[in-house]
């Protein structure tokens, strides 16, 4: 893995993030994500492990997922 040293100004900013954050360009490219490494997971283990338990836990593949985008996309 490379190594990018922010800058003063960058580091500050970063160093007051909560959570997961976009990076953009000035002219507005993503140019990634930045996660604080005290950051906490969104979701704690014990819930996944709750949910894996549950028998009403509703999945969902790949598949279903794009073509329900693909649907709201075609609403109007």
């Amino acid at each position: 893995m490379s190594v990018t040293i922010a800058d003063g100004q960058l580091a500050a900013i970063f160093a007051r993030v909560a959570g997961p954050v976009e990076v953009r360009s000035p002219d507005g490219r993503v140019l990634g994500m930045f996660t604080p490494q005290s950051a906490e997971p969104v979701v704690s283990p014990e819930e996944i492990e709750r949910l894996l338990a549950d028998p009403k836990t509703r999945w969902h593949t790949v598949e279903e997922v794009q073509a329900r985008l693909r649907e709201l996309r075609c609403s109007p």
